[in-house]
């Protein structure tokens, strides 16, 4: 007989398990669907109070689009003629009527190579200065891209990166700028960081460059944190070039 107990024992214990998986089939089956949406719309990244919900990564072709827009974006700003910030904001448009501009070369083969290693880069410095892994190219919505998202300190901190030969247009921060303070205002998030870095060409532009990206700053709603890079800099600082 004391054979048949530990026998009785397994029969008993697989006709409750089957007993709760028949019972139960419906809800359990809902359970692992929502658990398969889940892994495929991307995972949560949570600060302190808030999450943002579906915060994912972008897909390949989504990467390419955005990536091809950006760079677009940079080589206009490399071919534009140099403009001191003073002359920028005060010229008249009526004063005269602009000289027409030749068309804009389309970026070569190093341009395009030159702004994938600066998007990189920056994002490894961003990351070793903070000590946070950085969720990449990733998604919250529609028109809700961003070059990279880490939590630090219960405060989400959205990183931006722009790749520019020259200290760039005040437009073109402005832009940036209104897009995160847009997604950050129309969710009401309280906790919430800038991270805007740009990449220059030469170390001479870092100051220049500075000092535009934090007048920028200065005017927005979210804290806004600056950082500028000079590519060569980067490039010595993570052993790419011998750092002379």
């Amino acid at each position: 007989m004391e054979h048949w107990g530990p026998f009785l024992q397994t029969v008993l214990w697989v006709g409750l398990i089957g007993g709760i998986a028949y019972r139960f089939h419906t809800p359990i089956q809902h359970l692992l669907d929502a658990l398969t949406e889940r892994i495929k719309s991307g995972s949560d990244l949570t600060a302190g109070p808030f999450s943002v919900k579906g915060m994912q990564s972008l897909s390949l072709p989504e990467q390419a689009a955005r990536a091809n827009e950006e760079i677009e974006e940079a080589n206009a700003v490399a071919h534009q003629p140099q403009v001191a910030e003073a002359t920028e904001e005060s010229q008249a448009p009526q004063a005269s009527r602009p000289a027409p501009r030749s068309p804009t070369p389309m970026p070569t083969p190093q341009f395009r190579a030159q702004y994938f290693q600066a998007e990189d880069l920056a994002l490894r410095a961003i990351q070793a200065e903070f000590g946070q892994p950085i969720n990449r190219q990733v998604s919250a919505g529609r028109n809700q891209q961003f070059d990279g998202a880490f939590v630090q300190n219960n405060r989400m901190n959205i990183v931006e990166v722009k790749y520019v030969a020259k200290p760039p247009p005040k437009a073109m921060l402005q832009q940036v700028l209104h897009r995160v303070q847009s997604f950050v205002l129309s969710h009401n998030f309280k906790s919430v960081n800038l991270v805007l870095a740009a990449v220059v060409d030469r170390t001479s532009d870092v100051e220049a460059t500075l000092k535009r990206f934090t007048a920028v700053a200065d005017e927005a709603s979210i804290p806004t944190i600056i950082r500028v890079y000079a590519l060569s800099e980067l490039q010595a600082k993570f052993g790419i070039v011998d750092a002379g």
